[in-house]
């Protein structure tokens, strides 16, 4: 381990558990911002508020086939009130 990697280590080990839940959430909004960016400049038109939610979560979860059946149903709840 370098020394950066390790000064890290300790400065982190000195946090309180809050301040661990805190850079953890911190950490999760700038991934969220980053996917909508994403999500959006990758679709072939403007996406709506909730399909825009709806492309992140199904990002974050791409591994948790129970999120992905609810993602799917809420879309399709979605489509077919249009």
């Amino acid at each position: 381990m370098n020394t950066i990697e390790k000064r890290y280590r300790e400065e982190i080990g000195r946090w309180t558990g809050q301040q661990r839940v805190q850079r953890t959430a911190s950490l999760l909004g700038e991934v969220r911002v980053m996917l909508r960016h994403r999500e959006q400049s990758r679709a072939t038109r403007p996406l709506s508020e909730s399909e825009l939610r709806r492309a992140v979560a199904a990002r974050l979860y791409r591994t948790d086939p129970r999120t992905q059946r609810l993602i799917a149903r809420l879309e399709e709840a979605d489509e077919s009130g249009r």
